[in-house]
């Protein structure tokens, strides 16, 4: 409970000091879909009378985005996502296949630097929550069903804008995330610590 009372605060405390400050010279609003993918590969060594084991994993994120600017450089986020992984265990004498789908949603604050017109870095941070699901073929079958909720933090990521027209804008990102686990879970996912590379659409309202 200590550990999500700090991360809560370490969200929204910039925002609220933000609020107490000068009003924005503007404020605008920015919807923002991206899609952010992640993949690792994994190889042990063998042991006395055992195959050399190889790990696979994929992820796919698709995160549809709002955001409000309370300045021209600070803005606060909310967003949902969806993220398919999937897991491939081989051994010697067998593959078994693992997939994960995890919905979820996170607010969280951004800084941004308009480096010139057409162009806009930024930095920020999310805390969420999210539910998963887990279901695998191969050796014992196993499906879990939707489960308790996970708490997403950290989340930072960093990326930059590069505007088309005025209103429009390519999205690049790179996102590390660490998520919590319910103690439900497999042990591919018990620390579920990523780093991602992401594109993507916004545009300015």
């Amino acid at each position: 409970m200590d550990t999500i009372r700090l991360a809560v605060l370490f969200t929204i405390l910039p925002v609220f000091s933000i609020l107490a400050q000068n009003q924005p010279s503007q404020s605008s609003w920015e919807l923002l879909g991206s899609l952010s993918y992640n993949h690792s590969s994994l190889e042990t060594a063998s042991g006395v009378g055992l195959s050399a084991k190889h790990v696979y994993s994929q992820d796919l994120m698709l995160r549809p985005s709002a955001g409000y600017f309370l300045t021209d450089e600070v803005e606060i986020l909310f967003d949902v996502h969806y993220l398919l992984s999937y897991v491939k265990d081989s051994y010697g004498y067998g593959d078994y296949k693992w997939w994960r789908h995890r919905l979820g949603c996170a607010v969280g604050a951004s800084y941004n630097y308009p480096a010139s017109s057409s162009f806009i870095p930024f930095v920020g941070t999310r805390i969420g929550t999210s539910w998963s699901r887990i279901h695998s073929e191969g050796g014992v079958p196993l499906d879990i069903p939707w489960g308790k909720p996970e708490l997403s933090f950290p989340d930072f990521f960093l990326g930059a804008r590069f505007l088309v027209v005025q209103d429009w804008a390519f999205v690049f990102l790179i996102e590390y995330s660490k998520t919590a686990p319910y103690e439900e879970l497999p042990a591919y996912w018990d620390k579920n610590e990523s780093t991602s590379i992401g594109f993507g659409f916004a545009v300015f309202l």
